[in-house]
């Protein structure tokens, strides 16, 4: 995995919601930063799911925050979803988004991400992201 110039991510011990660690994000400040990773591939078939997860931040600047998002592995056009972004200081806060998997959707990344805003030029502060869960939903 390439370093993305002005973002640190490792496993963080000190800082849990379930377990002993969570994935902490932290942006330096030092450019508009773009954030679609890290990803987990998972093989899913066509049905609704629900991705979620708990989100921590910290000092998060900017008017594009951090969120989950979803897309086809293969073909990104076929299926994009993101879970609401959040921004500044949060406690634990529970995220969310359903979507539906396409028939010719085989294989879906779930990722940390971040879309560059058109009006700031840096972000700053800490994110950390536990608990990831994906859950097919009932008709």
């Amino acid at each position: 995995l390439a370093a993305i110039p002005g973002v640190e991510m490792e496993r963080d011990t000190s800082v849990a919601k379930e377990g002993n660690s969570s994935l902490c994000v932290r942006f330096q400040n030092s450019g508009n930063v773009a954030l679609n990773r890290p990803a987990q591939t998972v093989v899913v078939s066509p049905g609704r799911y629900r991705l979620s997860a708990w989100l921590k931040t910290e000092g998060i600047t900017s008017d594009q925050g951090v969120a989950l998002c979803v897309t086809d592995a293969e073909s990104p056009e076929r299926l994009a979803k993101q879970t609401e972004p959040l921004l500044g200081t949060n406690a634990w806060t529970e995220i969310q988004t359903d979507f539906s998997v396409p028939l010719q959707t085989n294989l879906i990344d779930i990722s940390v991400c971040r879309q560059p805003s058109k009006y700031y030029r840096g972000i700053a502060g800490a994110a950390w992201v536990d608990a990831v869960s994906l859950t097919p939903v009932p008709k």
